[in-house]
């Protein structure tokens, strides 16, 4: 009995741990590309971060809040992905609602029956990383 339940725990972290890293490298990647391509040193710092980091900052809040509360951290991956599908689709890009929204409801899914252990640490690289690549490029295209 108590081997299944070791087996149990372990895929529950297994899962967490998989949502945490597709969480990081999404945010991040968005981030690079977000910065690298878009960032102009004369450009409203406000309307940069509301344009372009948008998805970021969506990524690592909903996921912090399923670290702590798993059913309300799935609710709000699926009005997330619902609100980026949504956005997406007013533009000509067809295929980019669908391209966020669907590993947004499934990273959801991921968090709901996760658990990341430990926590602590799981939500520092959560927001962590993708802090620094914001600041990093910021940085660079700056000097």
């Amino acid at each position: 009995m108590k081997v299944r339940l070791e087996k149990k725990e372990m895929a529950k972290r297994i899962v967490g741990w998989t949502a945490v890293t597709v969480t990081v490298l999404f945010a991040s990647l968005w981030t690079y590309q977000s910065i690298i391509r878009y960032y102009q040193p004369t450009v409203d710092l406000f309307a940069f971060f509301v344009q372009y980091l948008s998805l970021t900052i969506a990524l690592v809040a909903s996921a912090l809040v399923s670290m702590k509360w798993p059913k309300a951290g799935l609710g709000l991956h699926v009005a997330v992905a619902a609100l980026f599908a949504w956005l997406f689709s007013l533009d000509a890009f067809d295929m980019a609602g669908p391209l966020i929204a669907i590993p947004l409801f499934v990273l959801g899914i991921l968090y709901f029956f996760g658990r990341p252990e430990p926590r602590k640490w799981a939500c520092r690289i959560t927001w962590g990383l993708p802090l620094v690549v914001i600041l990093g490029l910021t940085v660079v295209k700056l000097f």
